[in-house]
């Protein structure tokens, strides 16, 4: 399950996530979360306010590519972390220590507010270092390392929102008319297949305030999968609270690090939290 980090949210917002999760072969696991907003996010490194924060890779022949840097070149776990971080960018980043002190230079405002394009390891030192130090307690490094886990995510409130509506989606309705007239035996079933349904990150319709992604997308549950249960059923109950759920976009890439080879997969993230 995703830990959200204190977003500041009102009627419209839109927030960014950058994650990086590192998994060993034995199974370890340490993940980096990062947040920025056009109001404020919370960070290690304090308020963190611009208006994107993106890492993405490029897979080329054999290897992967992190702007002019191949990960076939890297020597050790933290030469790695390194050049992660500098490649990942934030956009419209602003130091609110910088804000004009001469409130009538307009010009001056409206560059502050602009903001500039920055590396993570230029504004998060903190963020990296309890990073280092959570893999490093896990005992992962370079040798040792499977996958790389990057996510670039969108949450956004008000008119920025992304959700599901469980009325649009045929499959469950469909579950749920089953349901009503089921034995004991069979409800049991049902709930059993419907959470293998909804844990198979199907294809279902959204709703986007800001028109920008597709109709349909496949979409994954992430709260616990106790949460889950309990969510079928009351839903085929019928009692549940609201009958929507407001989803995070993600596009997810993950690189093989043995295999220099990369998969990538763009989702709508949602759970009852």
């Amino acid at each position: 399950m995703k830990i959200r980090t204190d977003f500041v949210t009102n009627s419209s917002s839109a927030n960014y996530i950058l994650e990086i999760t590192y998994e060993s072969e034995e199974g370890k696991n340490a993940k980096m979360e990062l947040a920025v907003s056009e109001e404020t996010c919370f960070s290690d490194d304090g308020d963190m306010t611009a208006s994107n924060i993106f890492l993405i890779p490029h897979e080329i022949k054999n290897d992967i590519k992190f702007e002019k840097y191949n990960l076939s070149l890297m020597k050790n776990i933290d030469q790695l972390t390194n050049l992660l971080f500098s490649t990942a960018k934030i956009d419209g980043w602003r130091d609110m220590d910088d804000y004009p002190e001469d409130e009538d230079d307009q010009e001056a405002i409206d560059e502050f507010y602009e903001g500039k394009t920055v590396s993570v390891s230029d504004v998060a030192p903190n963020t990296i270092f309890k990073f280092k130090k959570q893999y490093k307690s896990q005992k992962i490094t370079l040798e040792n390392l499977k996958t790389i886990t990057i996510q670039n995510e969108k949450f956004g409130s008000g008119d920025s929102a992304m959700w599901i509506d469980w009325n649009d989606v045929l499959e469950l309705k469909e579950y749920k008319k089953k349901y009503q007239n089921a034995s004991l035996n069979e409800k049991n079933n049902i709930v059993n297949e419907m959470f293998e349904f909804i844990n198979s990150a199907p294809e279902l319709p959204i709703h986007d305030n800001e028109y920008t992604l597709s109709d349909e997308m496949n979409c994954l549950w992430i709260a616990s999968s106790e949460e889950l249960m309990q969510t079928i059923e009351k839903y085929l109950n019928g009692k549940l609270n609201r009958s929507h759920w407001n989803g995070t976009y993600s596009i997810e890439y993950i690189i093989d690090v043995k295999g220099k080879t990369m998969s990538s997969r763009k989702l709508l993230l949602y759970g009852d939290i």
